[in-house]
This record gives C-alpha cells, sequence and structure tokens, in this order.
C-alpha cells in the first residue's frame, strides 16, 4: 500500500503519466486498498467474536432507530426506510454486538437496492419460549436460499463488483458469528414453502 503511494507521488511529480504506465498504477492502488479493507474486515470480525458480552435488556426500537441515521448517512443517494413491527419489544443482547449484527443485515440490504428506488426494509420480529427471531425483508427479491450456507462464509460474494473496494461482504458472517455467541444464528427464511429465495433471519436466545 506504501508502495503504491510511492509511486503515485513520483509519477506525479512528472505531470503526465505514459499511457501504458497508468492501468498499472490503478491496479497496484487498487489492490492495496482492498488488502488494506480486507485487514480492517477481519480485525472488526475478531473484535465482534472475542470482545467479552455484556448481556442487558435492548430496546429495538431506538436501536434501529440509531442505525437506520448511520445509514442514511453511509448512503445519501438512497431514501432508506426501516420499520420494526413491535416497537415496544426488547431483546437481551449485548447492545455493540447486536448493533453490529443488525446493521451489517441492513447494510446488505441498502447496498443491493438501486439508487433509483427507495429502500423498504422491515423487520419482523417472533418471539418463542427460548429465542427471539428478527427477519429482515427488503423490496428485492431476497437470496437464493441454496446459498445459505456460503452467504456466512468470509468474503463471499453473491454478485461481485470488480469496482467495489469497501464491501467485502464479510457483515453477514459477523452478524452469524454473532448470534452464535448468543446462543443463535442467521439463516434464511423462505417466503413460502416452495421458495426459491429468502430473507435473513436472525437468532438469539
Amino acid at each position: 500500500m506504501q508502495f503504491a503511494l510511492l509511486l503515485e507521488q513520483r509519477w506525479s511529480d512528472r505531470k503526465v503519466l505514459q499511457q501504458e504506465e497508468q492501468p498499472f498504477l490503478e491496479i497496484i492502488s487498487s489492490a492495496g486498498t482492498r488488502a488494506r479493507n480486507m485487514i480492517n474486515a477481519l480485525l472488526q470480525l475478531s473484535r465482534a467474536t472475542t470482545t467479552k458480552l455484556n448481556i442487558e435488556p435492548i430496546a429495538l426500537d431506538s436501536l434501529i432507530e440509531a442505525i437506520t441515521g448511520e445509514l442514511r448517512s453511509e448512503y445519501p443517494q438512497k431514501e432508506i426506510t426501516i420499520n420494526l413491527d413491535a416497537l415496544s419489544q426488547t431483546i437481551n443482547a449485548d447492545k455493540n454486538s447486536l448493533k453490529m449484527a443488525i446493521k451489517a443485515i441492513l447494510d446488505n440490504g441498502v447496498r443491493f437496492c438501486s439508487d433509483h428506488e427507495q429502500v423498504k426494509i422491515s423487520i419482523q420480529i417472533t418471539a418463542h419460549e427460548d429465542r427471539i427471531d428478527l427477519t429482515f425483508k427488503d423490496s428485492g427479491k431476497g437470496i437464493l436460499l441454496k446459498l445459505a450456507n456460503q452467504v456466512t462464509q468470509c468474503f463471499y460474494q453473491v454478485e461481485r463488483d470488480p469496482e467495489d473496494l469497501v464491501h467485502l461482504d464479510i457483515g453477514l458472517t459477523t452478524a452469524n458469528r454473532i448470534a452464535l455467541r448468543h446462543n443463535g444464528g442467521l439463516s434464511l427464511e423462505p417466503e413460502t414453502d416452495n421458495a426459491e429465495y429468502g430473507w435473513p433471519r436472525l437468532s438469539s436466545a
């Protein structure tokens, strides 16, 4: 990464790059940026799965409101609406970890919606005797059920964009591992019995 910056600085002193030099500089710079982002993502994943948990009652409505505000700042070109179907629901979890997991899932939904359409995501809450399920449905068609195991693997991309150096598709991996630490998990919930696509469902005991 530092080598790419050094090359860029030295070449900039020449004012104009030769035509055959520019693509190589861009390749080196892009690779360095991606490597740096991969390292940061792995460090974030490590923190999410090793930091001591502080379990406490969390009000989901205020947590979702805070996450929505952050997403709107990060995607100013998109109109984002996130609805929670049980505003008074609380969940026993580590606040920082839960926020990271929910934001990762919502970010995934926002990112794959077109800039030209309103992003609408609903969060459905189902309380069981031993756990609480959060199901995230957006205005897209969902995720192929046959990819249920792959989407929680590090750096797996359903639709890879070679120009995207920021999003490395580690979010669902992080969300799943956080849920596992809360005796839950991340799965895909089909719309119907014979559906090919499903929606992310985050479970926590």
